[in-house]
C-alpha cells in the first residue's frame, strides 16, 4: 500500500470513528438542552412553520382513521381536540357525527386560519378551530365536551406542562379523554423522556393514576408502525373512560 494509500484508509477509519462518538454525543446534547433549558424542542407556534402542502399531506392518513372510529364508538355530542392542526380528524369525524359540536384548538394560527378557511369551503359549520395554547384549556367549564382527545400532539409538551393540561382535559371531558401518543409502561421520567429531534414520551397510565384515573378505567394499546412510529417508538392508543 502506497502512503497516499494509507493515508486515505487512515481517514475514512479516523472519520468512522468520528462519527460513531459524535452521533451519541450530539444525541446526548440534545435531550440534555430539552430536559435542562427548554431547548432544541420544534416548535409549532410560528405561522410559517407548517407550508400547506404538510397541512394537507396527512388529511387522510389511516391513522386519523383509526382515532375517529374510537372517538365515534363513544356517540358524543359534542369533541374537544387539543392539538388540532388544520382539522383534518374533524372533518373525517363530522362526516360520521354531523349533528356534534366539535371544536379544535391548536397553537398554529396558520394552520387554524387555513383549516377554517378549508372548512368554510367545505360548507363544514358544526367544526370551529380557535388559536391557543395549553392554558387555553384552563378557560374551558368543567365537563363542557363529551370526549376530549389529542392526536400526535402531546408529544410537544414538556414535563411541567403535562400535569395541568391533562388534568384539564379530565375536567373538561364528561365520558372519555381519548389520546394517541407515545407511551413507554417503564419510561422512568414518567412525565417526560425526551427524544430527539423534539418528541417526549410518558407513561400516561401513571399519569392518569396521579390524577385520580383508576387503572380499571384505563384502556393502554400499542399501535402499528402504519399508524405511527414516532421517533422514541412506544405509541400508543390510550383511553380513559370518564362515566
Amino acid at each position: 500500500m502506497t502512503d497516499a494509500n494509507m493515508k486515505r484508509s487512515a481517514g475514512r477509519r479516523a472519520k468512522g470513528v468520528g462519527t460513531w462518538i459524535v452521533g451519541p454525543i450530539r444525541v446526548f446534547w440534545s435531550k440534555f438542552k430539552a430536559e435542562k433549558f427548554g431547548l432544541g424542542l420544534k416548535e409549532w407556534a410560528g405561522d410559517g412553520l407548517e407550508s400547506l402542502e404538510y397541512l394537507n399531506q396527512f388529511r387522510y392518513h389511516q391513522r386519523n382513521y383509526y382515532i375517529r372510529d374510537k372517538i365515534a364508538s363513544f356517540s358524543p355530542q359534542s369533541v374537544l381536540e387539543f392539538g388540532s392542526s388544520s382539522g383534518n380528524i374533524l372533518f373525517l369525524l363530522v362526516q360520521t357525527l354531523p349533528d356534534a359540536h366539535l371544536v379544535g384548538i391548536d397553537i398554529n394560527r396558520a394552520a387554524v386560519d387555513h383549516g377554517n378557511a378549508w372548512l368554510h369551503n367545505e360548507r363544514i359549520s358544526t367544526v370551529s378551530l380557535r388559536h391557543g395554547d395549553a392554558g387555553s384549556l384552563r378557560t374551558i367549564p368543567d365537563k363542557s365536551y363529551d370526549v376530549v382527545f389529542s392526536a400526535t400532539s402531546l408529544i410537544y409538551l414538556r414535563p411541567e406542562a403535562i400535569m395541568d393540561a391533562m388534568r384539564d382535559m379530565i375536567r373538561i371531558s364528561r365520558k372519555a379523554v381519548i389520546l394517541l401518543e407515545m407511551h413507554g409502561e417503564t419510561v422512568r421520567k414518567y412525565r417526560g423522556e425526551f427524544h430527539p429531534p423534539g418528541n417526549w414520551k410518558r407513561n400516561y397510565r401513571r399519569i392518569f393514576r396521579e390524577l385520580g384515573i383508576s387503572d380499571d378505567t384505563l384502556t393502554i394499546e400499542p399501535v402499528s408502525e402504519e399508524l405511527w412510529s414516532p421517533s422514541g417508538g412506544g405509541a400508543a392508543y390510550i383511553e380513559a373512560r370518564l362515566t
